[in-house]
């Protein structure tokens, strides 16, 4: 709310001095604010998980990091249909980033991890 009110200030300060709105974007944070398990409560992940899958709507690779704020989040089958929509969307990362991925750690012995996780390696090894 009082956010609301400060935007409104500032537009009015704008308008007042001449300027002029031309254009309105979105910006999405593509990395989770934490470093390790436990950084961030669960609700937190939560909300994390759901602008991460937002902002995979126009860039795929931020589906890289919604499978970690899912897993951060006890979601394993958000996370693992995140990983596959990632590997799916034409990622052309490397296996090892998802397996050394600190949020995804508790997923890497997971079968369905590890048979989507050995696409891209697959690919790799081809080229």
């Amino acid at each position: 709310m009082a956010y609301a009110r400060l935007e409104q200030g500032i537009d009015r300060d704008c308008q007042g001095i001449g300027l002029i709105e031309r254009d309105r974007h979105v910006a999405y944070c593509g990395n989770l604010p934490a470093e390790n398990v436990g950084d961030l409560d669960l609700d937190t992940c939560r909300e994390w998980g759901l602008h991460l899958e937002q902002a995979s709507d126009h860039i795929n690779w931020y589906r890289f990091h919604a499978t970690g704020a899912w897993m951060l989040a006890g979601d394993r089958t958000r996370a693992i249909a995140n990983l596959r929509q990632l590997v799916d969307g034409g990622w052309d990362g490397e296996a090892e980033w998802l397996e050394g991925y600190w949020a995804v750690q508790s997923l890497v012995d997971d079968p369905e991890f590890k048979a989507i996780v050995a696409r891209p390696r697959a690919i790799r090894e081809e080229e």
